[in-house]
């Protein structure tokens, strides 16, 4: 029973972490370079629509792990994910570059504007953005607006989207993990399965 319970600890936990190419140990924005030979080919700009911001995940202090209280390699990483990712007829959705331009407010003190053109990490139609955060569990709120223009591999440019980014840290905002659409319910299945089984092993008062 016991090893059955730490197996849907363990489980749940895995559901709830991001993809792995979206570890905290980036090596920063990944340069983005037009292809000549596809500019006099590929005439059709990037499609950019509405970008919202999906989720907020801000940086946090030690932890209690088990029995010890310490703190993880990660613990400082901040996440702003933007759904929306451009598309192209002919660029791959992870090759379209982008263009950042900070348009009002204030970020937050570690954040950086990502360089002129870059090529973020893009995950299921979502533009990953990182930066270190601090391993603390006192955050300053933000609130300040992005623009921003998509570029296919033969330089062509979208329409600019603005973005508002926005988090209290004194509320309820930031969004913890959030699991795929496959994974999303597994956890309270399990749950579920683990009560069932505990209520048929109970015994039986006796009569």
């Amino acid at each position: 029973m016991r090893v059955f319970i730490s197996f849907l600890t363990a489980f749940t936990i895995w559901v709830r972490l991001p993809p792995a190419s979206h570890a905290c140990d980036s090596a920063g924005p990944t340069p983005f370079a037009v292809d000549p030979a596809l500019q006099g080919i590929d005439q059709q700009p990037p499609a950019l629509g509405v970008v919202s911001v999906v989720r907020v995940q801000r940086g946090k202090g030690p932890q209690w792990e088990g029995c010890s209280y310490g703190a993880g390699s990660c613990d400082g990483a901040g996440y702003i994910v933007l759904g929306g990712a451009a598309t192209d007829d002919m660029t791959e959705v992870d090759r379209i570059g982008y263009r950042f331009t900070l348009v009002e407010g204030t970020p937050p003190s570690r954040f950086t504007v990502p360089p002129p053109t870059f090529l973020p990490t893009v995950f299921d139609g979502q533009i990953w953005l990182e930066w270190d955060d601090g391993a603390s569990d006192d955050q300053e709120s933000f609130d300040f607006t992005l623009s921003l223009v998509a570029i296919d591999v033969a330089g062509n440019e979208s329409a600019p989207r603005m973005v508002r980014i926005a988090d209290d840290a004194g509320g309820c905002t930031v969004a913890a993990w959030s699991r795929s659409p496959r994974t999303q319910g597994v956890p309270i299945v399990l749950l579920a399965s683990v009560t069932m089984f505990v209520r048929r092993r109970r015994p039986r008062s006796p009569e």
